[in-house]
């Protein structure tokens, strides 16, 4: 089974765990409803940098995310993290997370 992608896009609210913040089409027309999950490619769009707290609410590792241009934050407390990060925007990272490779030889 391959990958599918989910677009976050938002102008004003940065919560990555934001249901209403995910779209089937890079448009960001058609709702998903539903949260980046181990088979997602997900994609940030809009204007806003997301923010996601691994404190507060369950995260999943997307198979990939590509930050785009706004970059993403990070926060949480001996958290680990496994997936690939793309993009030209910045990863900020607070708290105790380890980025580990989802693909480790």
């Amino acid at each position: 089974m391959g990958s599918k992608a989910l677009y976050w896009y938002n102008t004003s609210d940065n919560n990555w765990f934001n249901q209403n913040s995910w779209y089937t089409d890079s448009n960001h027309v058609t709702p998903a409803g539903s949260l980046p999950d181990a088979s997602t490619n997900a994609y940030v769009l809009g204007t806003v940098k997301p923010f996601a707290d691994l404190d507060t609410y369950s995260w999943v590792d997307p198979n990939a995310i590509n930050v785009g241009t706004y970059g993403m934050s990070l926060s949480g407390t001996a958290k680990n993290v496994a997936t690939n990060f793309q993009g030209s925007g910045t990863l900020s990272i607070s708290g105790s997370i380890t980025i580990k490779d989802p693909n480790p030889q």
